[in-house]
């Protein structure tokens, strides 16, 4: 088999990359780290199959899937630290994962499997069943209840209502929690569009606030305003944004 791995933390990918070394019949194995390397790779290398993470900044692995052609579609499994309904859906659509941390056991499970339908020659028909999971996904929860923060080399799960605020820093974004931080790769942007708007309002170019935290509105210089949070952080409000501010909270 040829085998593509499309994660964008670097040890999670040598993770995989070392269970495959121990396997048996594996031609190539090919390291992607993010969606647009992973759409070439496939391309190029036509792989037997792709292990592939779902949330990746900018463009995750369902993302991924519809931009393949049909016929150019290999064997997909993916790696994901969702919660316990989306493993469910995933079982529902019989569509295979791995859960992170990913176990020996399982992996040399799922490998044997991918094994078979490929031997079969039997097509998995993924784009009309990542569709219909989306679906399914879309439909229990608009916004997610648990955030997953990948950061050293580790997956921390807290709940939305949990992050404070949401700092860009350069490529990277900073997480702040009560009284912890974390910093991981994703854009302000992408976490915009994920985050329930009735509670998180992106305040300024560089950072999206939870309005739970907010406990105080100030003027500011030049018609802007100042937001001060429950644990002393003073945060500039952009002019763009005071209107929504105002539509919120007044």
């Amino acid at each position: 088999m040829r085998v593509v791995i499309v994660d964008d933390e670097p040890m999670a990918r040598k993770h995989l990359a070392r269970m495959l070394a121990k396997e048996k019949g594996i031609e190539a194995v090919f390291e992607c780290r993010d969606g647009p390397h992973a759409l070439e790779t496939i391309a190029q290398e036509k792989p037997d199959l792709v292990l592939l993470d779902i949330q990746m900044p900018e463009m995750d692995g369902f993302d991924v899937l519809t931009r393949i052609p049909p016929e150019s579609m290999p064997e997909v499994i993916f790696v994901t630290a969702y919660d316990r309904y989306a493993l469910d859906a995933f079982a529902c659509h019989a569509i295979d994962y791995l859960l992170k941390p990913v176990d020996i056991q399982r992996f040399t499970q799922a490998l044997d499997l991918a094994r078979r339908r490929i031997q079969a020659n039997h097509g998995t028909g993924l784009n009309a069943q990542v569709a219909s999971l989306i679906a399914a996904l879309t439909a229990k929860e608009k916004y997610p209840q648990r955030f997953s923060i990948k950061a050293d080399g580790r997956i921390f799960v807290c709940r939305c209502e949990e992050i404070c605020w949401l700092e860009a820093k350069g490529k990277n974004v900073c997480a702040h929690l009560e009284g912890k931080n974390y910093l991981f790769r994703d854009t302000l942007n992408n976490l915009e569009n994920r985050l329930d708007p009735q509670h998180f309002l992106r305040l300024h170019r560089s950072y999206i606030v939870n309005l739970d935290y907010v406990k105080e509105v100030q003027r500011w210089f030049n018609h802007e305003m100042l937001v001060i949070l429950k644990d002393g952080t003073k945060l500039q409000v952009s002019r763009n944004a005071c209107e929504k501010l105002k539509q919120v909270l007044f």
